[in-house]
């Protein structure tokens, strides 16, 4: 498993003195966790 940051589908763009990174699955998927843990803690306290 790739670590988290380096996920396929980030968009990572090396020139000679330009490096651009941008997670955009990573942020997907923190983004699915989050939204999980929020949909359970909000079950659980009803």
């Amino acid at each position: 498993m790739a670590p988290l940051g380096r996920l396929p589908g980030d968009i990572a763009i090396e020139k000679e003195n330009v490096r651009f990174y941008f997670p955009v699955v990573t942020c997907i998927v923190i983004s699915v966790v989050l939204s999980l843990i929020m949909y359970a803690i909000r079950w659980f306290t009803k």
